[in-house]
Formats: C-alpha cells, sequence, structure tokens
C-alpha cells in the first residue's frame, strides 16, 4: 500500500502549494475533513513533517484506511 496522498503546504494562508510524493512515514495526527476524507501529519525521515490528505480514507471499503490510522508505519 503506497501512501502517495497530496500535500498541502502552505507558504502564506491565500497560497496552497501541492506536489505528488511517494514515501515511507509514520502518521502521527489524523483528523476528520469533509465526509470521506482525512488530514494526516505524517513523520518522514526525508522531508521532515508533512500534512497528507488522505482521499476516500473514512469511505467504507477503502483500501487505504489501515494505511491511514494513528501510529501506522506505511509506504
Amino acid at each position: 500500500m503506497s501512501l502517495r496522498r497530496m500535500i498541502l503546504s502552505a507558504a502564506r494562508p491565500d497560497e496552497v502549494h501541492t506536489m505528488f510524493l511517494t514515501t515511507r512515514g509514520l502518521v502521527l495526527r489524523e483528523v476528520r475533513y469533509k465526509e470521506s476524507d482525512k488530514i494526516l501529519t505524517v513523520l518522514t525521515q526525508h522531508e521532515g513533517k508533512v500534512t497528507v490528505r488522505a482521499r476516500g480514507a473514512l469511505r467504507k471499503g477503502s483500501r487505504i484506511t489501515a494505511a491511514t490510522q494513528l501510529l501506522t508505519y506505511s509506504d
């Protein structure tokens, strides 16, 4: 399972930069976002602490549900 999700990094509150990245990391924090998404704080070895939006993580039968739980180390 790959933790390839959109990384949100805001240099300024009105500006959001996005990029896609595949990396390993430890999920430190999760926040429910909208109906079926999560915003995660993930600690990675090379990028440090990043914020990730896991789309569809709260949907029934989602393949990424297990990889987005707290204190999970995942690809």
